[in-house]
């Protein structure tokens, strides 16, 4: 074109400018108007050409994002025509749809601009611009519409996925946004309101576990969103918390791969602040109930008789790994989930928590099988119930747990007469006198249980088992003992029999240690320490009372345990008690319960509970001391059948087994670690009474310095008549990896000594010396910790 224009130019020229110079008019127009169309086609040409090979502009995110949501609108557009059309099946029914469908890779897009638009502005808290055209067009209701109906199939999943992208990667707040609160919380309404019972939900299940999980880190984060979702006002009739009523779906129908992110949710919720929260989670919701069937559910399956080697197998003793049976290891976890609860909630959620827990699950299921007559059956539930003891931590479900156990009297005991029988025994006292069973494994499990109860330091248990009956003093034969002086560790050591060592030997250093980390724990407890004072005063002993009534009362499986005081009163004079008793008198008195009436409801015939208070009183008639036929004088002390039973099988260590042995002396270095100092006066009497061997007693009071004086007294006469004795005893200490050290040529040349009886001696007189080292090493940590208080309280002083 530009040669031919050119060319038609130059002839055009010619003609129209001779020589002499003049123009012919006609010709220039002429040649104007044809070059002029020309040049207008070439310039038309060449555009064309630049649009056709010349590089496109790249569209903008908000370009893209437009063009992505029109196309999911037009997918379902086209759909929606097509069913028409066809006017037979809908084709958005088809399950396979959905994979064949680009929407899953649109929707992917979708939130990956709006990702990466929110990193690029996440200095800023205004949304972007492909943010604002979705919160304009409201793109999450038609989102959430599609998701509600489900169509095609698996469209609930991808739309909850697609939130789930939406708020974990965009920085900005989006639910205070109306266009993504309100569609999501009528999502969750038909989530709540379906019930699981829709295969579309059960098919999104995951997906909602996702969501939800992530919707409650986001209330807990900012309390302020809760209004979106539970109205804290009351202004909307029915008020439902949606996002925890949703929750409580899958808790229900609880699925492994979805729990740990279901409890996480649940313990968000938990902790959100408002105690119209808390009660409309405890009081309005089957939460608790949901929780404690769980429980009970695993409990019901295990089995409810194991011997010793199949309960050996079920803990997981011997295992490599330790590892336990399946069921076990549910029941652990259930019980670990209850007790974060417990701790992390309000009071309100707690308590509530706790009276579930006591009703549905310690008294309907665990009492039964605890009192069973079989002792098989009842040693696998006492096992039980150390594992749920050994577990739970929480205040409120501690607490509610040794009511159940052990009540809430606090009057002192009185000794029952000899041969006396009690047909309506309570589980405090058939758990102690269990402790002293002819059935050694029984006698160990129960032991074991003690030993849990008390590591956790609560103040109602040793109120229960101990300190009750030391408030009267009655055991001081000079009252103006100071009970709450520290021990110096020297003046144990005398009761260490045949062993030298100062106090700085390193083997004494671990107990020390080791009692440092107990009395910390008991230091933790302090305040429900302060508050067990109390219990002496009448307002006190009501309150605790009355919150036990409002547990049992009107609970016709709790009324069939009647929980008396722990010994029966006698109809009699009690005798005087001899500081050495029989060693069977513990065993024939076990032999003689009827446990019979515990396992059998109907056998009480009242049915009435011991703890009714009547016009502000507690009833007379369920306390010891207020019984007109017991005849027991005011200044004679009772130890209480808990030490009793202790100081029994304590004379008895030289002829008892090794692991009963370390499991008694367990329990009083248990009560030896209690605080001296700031508990109360109580607490301080338990000190003195455990560890000072100068404690002014009367003559026939046991106590256990005086205990273990007769023991140790009995092992120096003893340990002569054992052949090699001192090598022997070397022997057993390595064996028992109490001491490290080479086995000496001359060792090799002591033969067995075939008497199971003279091998108990051995090892009671390590567990002895073990034991005498380890009531110093708590003497000593006890003064430590109790000069360190006194410097840090002088500093402050001068400061």
């Amino acid at each position: 074109n530009a040669e031919y224009m050119g060319t038609e130019f130059a002839l055009l020229f010619r003609f129209a400018c001779p020589p002499s110079g003049l123009v012919s008019c006609s010709l220039c127009i002429m040649f104007l108007k044809k070059w002029g169309q020309s040049a207008q086609n070439l310039l038309k040409q060449l555009g064309e050409h630049t649009q056709v090979n010349a590089p496109r502009r790249p569209p903008s995110q908000l370009e893209e994002f437009r063009r992505i949501w029109e196309d999911i609108q037009a997918f379902y557009q086209s759909m929606i025509a097509h069913g028409h059309h066809q006017g037979e099946r809908d084709p958005l029914d088809d399950a396979t749809l959905l994979e064949r469908s680009p929407v899953p890779a649109l929707l992917y897009n979708l939130v990956r601009i709006l990702c990466d638009e929110s990193e690029l502005n996440k200095a800023s808290a205004d949304p972007g611009p492909c943010l604002e055209f979705l919160l304009n067009k409201r793109c999450l209701d038609h989102l959430c519409a599609y998701g509600q109906t489900d169509r095609p199939p698996g469209m609930l999943a991808l739309v909850l996925q697609t939130l789930d992208g939406m708020f974990t990667g965009i920085r900005q707040p989006l639910l205070p946004h109306m266009s993504v609160h309100f569609p999501v919380s009528q999502l969750l309404r038909v989530i709540v309101t379906s019930g699981l019972s829709g295969v579309q939900f059960l098919r999104a299940r995951h997906a909602t576990v996702n969501v939800l999980h992530t919707l409650a880190h986001k209330l807990r984060d900012d309390p302020g969103l809760l209004g979106f979702f539970y109205d804290e006002t009351g202004r909307r009739n029915n008020s439902e918390f949606l996002l925890f009523s949703a929750l409580l779906l899958y808790l229900e129908d609880e699925r492994r791969e979805d729990r740990t992110k279901t409890h996480e949710a649940v313990l968000c919720c938990l902790q959100l602040p408002g105690l119209a929260v808390a009660e409309q989670i405890a009081l309005h919701s089957r939460f608790c109930s949901v929780v404690v069937k769980r429980l009970v559910s695993i409990y019901n399956h295990f089995p409810h008789e194991l011997d010793v080697e199949a309960a050996a197998e079920f803990l997981g003793f011997g295992k490599v790994g330790g590892t336990s049976d399946p069921l076990l290891k549910a029941y652990r976890e259930q019980i670990e989930w209850i007790d974060q609860i417990a701790r992390v909630s309000n009071t309100v959620v707690a308590k509530h928590l706790a009276t579930h827990i006591c009703e549905e699950f310690l008294t309907a299921v665990v009492a039964p099988h605890l009192m069973e007559t079989s002792e098989d059956k009842s040693r696998t539930a006492t096992i039980y119930l150390k594992e749920f003891v050994q577990k739970v931590h929480g205040d409120a479900i501690v607490k509610m747990m040794v009511l159940f156990l052990f009540g809430a009297d606090s009057s002192p005991e009185v000794r029952a007469v000899e041969g006396s029988f009690n047909p309506n025994p309570s589980i405090r006292d058939t758990l102690i006198h269990r402790m002293d069973s002819l059935n050694e494994d029984l006698s160990v499990a129960t032991l074991q249980l003690f030993d849990a109860l008390l590591s956790r330091h609560h103040w109602i248990t040793v109120n229960s088992l101990v300190l009750r009956n030391l408030r009267t003093k009655a055991h001081l034969s000079n009252l103006k003992y100071e009970s709450g002086a520290m021990v110096p560790a020297s003046s144990i050591i005398a009761l260490i029999p045949k062993l030298s060592m100062s106090l700085d030997d390193d083997s004494l250093r671990e107990y020390v240690l080791d009692a440092q980390k107990q009395i910390s724990r008991c230091l933790d407890t302090f305040g429900m320490w302060e508050e067990g004072q109390k219990t002496s005063s009448k307002y006190h002993r009501l309150s605790v009372e009355d919150e036990y009534q409002a547990v049992y009362l009107g609970n016709s499986l709790a009324k069939s345990f009647s929980r008396p005081s722990s010994v029966q009163p006698s109809p009699a004079t009690s005798p005087s008690h001899n500081p050495s008793p029989s060693p069977t008198n513990a065993s024939s008195a076990i032999s003689s319960i009827n446990l019979s009436a515990m396992s059998n409801p109907q056998s009480t015939e009242t049915g009435d509970s011991p703890l009714n208070v009547q016009n502000g009183e507690t009833d007379p008639s369920s306390s010891p001391t207020a019984d007109s036929t017991s005849e027991q004088p005011a200044d004679e002390f009772y130890e209480g059948v808990f030490l009793e039973v202790l100081f029994n099988k304590l004379e008895r260590l030289l002829s008892t087994s090794l692991v009963q042995n370390v499991l008694v002396t367990g329990l009083f270095a248990r009560l030896a670690c209690y605080p001296a100092v700031g508990a109360g006066d109580a607490a301080e009497l338990l000190h003195s009474y455990i560890l000072d061997p100068e404690c002014p007693l009367k003559p026939h009071v046991r106590a256990l310095p005086r205990v273990l004086q007769q023991v140790i007294a009995e092992a120096d006469a003893r340990a002569p008549t054992i052949p090699d004795f001192t090598t022997r005893l070397k022997i057993a200490r390595r064996g028992l990896n109490v001491e490290a050290h080479k086995p000496h040529p001359a060792e090799s040349m002591i033969g067995d000594l075939n008497d199971e009886a003279k091998q108990k001696f051995i090892e009671g007189y390590v567990v002895l010396q073990e034991f005498g080292k380890e009531l110093c090493g708590i003497a000593k940590a006890k003064e430590e910790m109790h000069a360190l208080s006194q410097a840090a309280a002088q500093r402050l002083l001068s400061i």
